[in-house]
């Protein structure tokens, strides 16, 4: 059973307007479009994984998370990975020690791992 996904209804029209920089900011830092739970891969992972580096260099660690937890937090009911109110802070720490590249591979894992793999993908593939 996958989890339930909130978050805006994707029947609703939105205003179209021209993507800016922070849209394609908010885009790259959302792991959803890595593929988790029932929602399809539409960045591969180690795209992804490089942009995590480079946004911890550009915004720094801090806000990067916090981008990631809402994301998180915002489309589905429940990730206990990132429930922690602490979780922002120990993952900073978890980045200082192992660098952002292996903190973020494992925080992939671990979410895929709670929510679910991509369609069609599982842990052996």
């Amino acid at each position: 059973m996958s989890p339930k996904r909130r978050g805006r209804d994707p029947g609703k029209q939105l205003k179209q307007r021209p993507f800016t920089t922070e849209d394609v900011k908010q885009i790259l830092s959302n792991p959803v479009y890595v593929g988790i739970g029932n929602v399809p891969r539409l960045i591969d992972d180690e795209m992804w994984f490089r942009t995590q580096v480079r946004l911890v260099e550009e915004l720094g660690a801090e806000e990067t998370l916090t981008r990631i937890r809402t994301h998180l937090l915002t489309g589905f009911s429940a990730v206990r990975t990132v429930e922690s109110p602490s979780w922002v802070a120990d993952s900073m720490q978890a980045i200082a020690i192992a660098g952002a590249d292996a903190f973020f591979r494992r925080l992939l894992v671990q979410l895929r791992t709670e929510l679910g793999w991509p369609p069609g993908e599982s842990p052996s593939a």
